[in-house]
């Protein structure tokens, strides 16, 4: 699957899976970027807040913490 297409608020699965995350749960983004790793470079613009965000930014301004624990891993062990 393509995980790097996007709807018409120009959200993509890897968005999604930090966005609706009610528990916190980093299962599904983990299972995203196994599938495509170039997804962790995946830029999204708030509308909203007019913000945009990294996969960083994004998991740091809703407070994401199991989340932001994972790409910081994620990208800690994909620069070694």
């Amino acid at each position: 699957p393509n995980i790097h297409l996007e709807d018409k608020n120009k959200k993509n699965s890897v968005v999604y899976s930090i966005l609706f995350n009610e528990d916190n749960n980093p299962q599904m983004l983990q299972e995203l970027l196994k599938l495509d790793p170039s997804a962790i470079n995946t830029i999204f613009h708030d509308q909203e807040t007019n913000t945009t965000h990294n996969l960083v930014t994004l998991a740091t301004a809703k407070n994401k913490k199991k989340i932001l624990e994972i790409l910081v891993f994620f990208l800690y062990n994909e620069n070694q």
